[in-house]
């Protein structure tokens, strides 16, 4: 008689150090459990965002992206807090690495721009794909137009 298929869906930090999250889940049996034998699912990514599950754990997504965010945000500002190159902010990893993040990151920009005004709305005009103005303005400007946009969005209170 086979034993029954247990499923566990799991969070895995991959380093101590490491902002990564891998999101997976294990499948295993009796069997498996004495020998202490786990298998990891390929289908763990679809099944965890699917909706249901996700909503369920919103909250832990929003601390993880968080924690990711403000690490690559200390990071990126570390590395570029010298340098007024567009060239060598757009191409900073860490600044990449924020707008890989795409819409999640969207509110987190626009909280951190609301009170110190940055290059950050480049991010915001990658991650969006449109510019907050037609005309040439300030970072300083940008980032009051895109904090009013999100604002107007919801997005921020």
């Amino acid at each position: 008689m086979t034993s029954a298929l247990k499923v566990i869906p799991a969070f895995l930090i991959c380093q101590p150090n490491d902002a990564s999250v891998v999101k997976t889940e294990f499948h295993f049996n009796e069997k498996q459990i004495k020998k202490g034998l786990l298998q990891m699912n390929e289908d763990a990514q679809s099944y965890l965002s699917r909706e249901k599950f996700k909503e369920k754990f919103d909250s832990t997504y929003d601390i993880m992206y968080k924690y990711k965010f403000n690490k690559l945000l200390s990071s990126w500002k570390a590395n570029i807090s010298y340098s007024s190159s567009p060239e060598t902010v757009l191409n900073n990893p860490n600044f990449k690495e924020i707008v890989k993040l795409g819409k999640i990151a969207i509110p987190l920009i626009l909280e951190e721009i609301a009170t110190q005004p940055s290059v950050l709305v480049w991010a915001l005009n990658l991650i969006t794909g449109r510019r907050i103005s037609e005309n040439n303005v300030s970072v300083s400007e940008a980032s009051k137009l895109w904090v009013n946009w999100g604002k107007l969005q919801r997005l921020i209170g």
